[in-house]
């Protein structure tokens, strides 16, 4: 009877010990391991710093590139990366290098293409200290249609239709807001390409658009303009920028979308 008593015991362990060997050390979710209902209190668990599917492998905005730019996706959809990464910076103003020549001062030109607009000395600037861009711009394409439209409405219907806990002098407009925010007020096409901004400009419709300052070690944030024209060689655009109410011209490299021809106000 003992002997029986002591074989039990002896493929008991052996049971015991050979369960333990099937778990994988390397499995990342070996913390919840159990044995068909018992706990496994002699398991050791060891991290595995170099495991390649790491805890944020899934949510990884840089899609393992540190130098992308977010542009990989064609189509700027509102489910593009850039969206998270920059959903609490917002759009804002930056005060670009005169030696720039991306972001070069500009005199019109007669030579130079332009869409069917009052060609002003210079607009009126955003507020010196606000994150207003993205208003400023509205503003700047209401007047190129013809209507009187002050960037105070336009701030007023964001936070009325689309954000109301945001403030957008201090905050400017969420990335991810601003396709809804735009054909919330114009009727307007998301457009990709080179071939796209000359065909808007040439029907006289104005671009929404945005550039980046970091790309030219200005500043981190995006910030909006409104593409006018393009320059009679046609290797730059001629833009209005909301930072100083000034004409400028900027390489179609340099503009990093996404852009929106903009056909007629919803007001």
């Amino acid at each position: 009877m003992k002997n029986c008593k002591f074989i039990i015991l002896f493929l008991s362990l052996f049971y015991s010990i050979n369960a333990l060997a099937c778990f994988d050390e390397d499995d990342d979710w070996r913390d919840d391991d159990f044995l068909w209902g018992g706990e496994l209190p002699e398991y050791i668990v060891t991290p595995d710093d170099d495991d390649f599917w790491s805890d944020d492998f899934w949510n990884n905005d840089d899609d393992w590139d540190e130098d992308d730019d977010w542009s990989e996706d064609d189509d700027w959809d509102e489910d593009d990366d850039w969206n998270d990464y920059y959903d609490d910076i917002g759009y804002s103003s930056y005060s670009p290098d005169s030696d720039d020549k991306n972001y070069k001062e500009y005199t019109p030109n007669v030579k130079d293409k332009f869409i069917d607009m009052e060609l002003k000395t210079k607009w009126e600037r955003q507020e010196k200290g606000t994150k207003t861009c993205v208003v400023t711009a509205m503003e700047y394409v209401a007047k190129i249609l013809g209507l009187d439209i002050h960037r105070n409405f336009y701030i007023y219907e964001y936070n009325q239709y689309i954000n109301p806990h945001r403030d957008v002098n201090k905050d400017g407009i969420a990335p991810f807001e601003i396709e809804i925010f735009i054909n919330k007020e114009f009727y307007a096409d998301k457009i990709f390409y080179q071939s796209e901004l000359m065909d808007a400009i040439n029907s006289d419709n104005p671009i929404l658009s945005i550039i980046d300052g970091s790309s030219e070690k200005l500043t981190t944030e995006l910030h909006e303009i409104v593409i006018i024209g393009s320059t009679e060689d046609g290797n730059y655009y001629i833009y209005i920028d909301p930072m100083d109410g000034n004409y400028k011209t900027i390489s179609y490299f340099k503009i990093q979308g996404p852009n929106f021809r903009i056909n007629s106000s919803k007001h």
